[in-house]
């Protein structure tokens, strides 16, 4: 990761800019292994959280919307109980969906366009109508 300055303002260089040599980690038993050089837009899990250098948290926000749509799906073909479907919404799902938001800094208003939409494809399986107003389906409990 290296940064380039253009009128004061800084910028990352992307992968064809940099120079072109491995960086080699030695190793006790074995030959040096290079360590693979990428672009700083190529996202990674790390800690659980998936991140890239220049900074878009997007992908991490769509792997959590997308594992939050196939718990939707896999409850809508199961025959669980309401009140079941509300302790593993509440207990299992959500601290899922919400593991490394302290860590990250997304656009919000992209994080709140996707959690209102997963959470409203959520309330049919949970017996909740869906078409009520947003105020009410995402007010505080008390």
């Amino acid at each position: 990761m290296a940064w380039r300055w253009d009128k004061g303002v800084p910028t990352l260089r992307p992968l064809s800019s940099l120079p072109k040599f491995e960086l080699m980690i030695p190793q006790k038993k074995d030959p040096p292994k290079p360590i693979p050089m990428r672009d700083v837009t190529h996202c990674e899990k790390t800690l659980g959280v998936w991140s890239c250098p220049a900074g878009d948290f997007g992908v991490h926000i769509d792997k959590v919307t997308a594992k939050g749509t196939l718990w939707v799906e896999r409850l809508r073909c199961n025959r669980c109980p309401p009140g079941d479907a509300w302790m593993g919404f509440r207990y299992a799902l959500m601290p899922q969906l919400t593991y490394g938001f302290a860590a990250i800094t997304p656009d919000l208003d992209y994080l709140e366009k996707a959690f209102v939409e997963l959470y409203r494809n959520v309330l049919s399986p949970l017996k909740v109508n869906m078409n009520i107003k947003s105020f009410y389906r995402l007010a505080p409990k008390r």
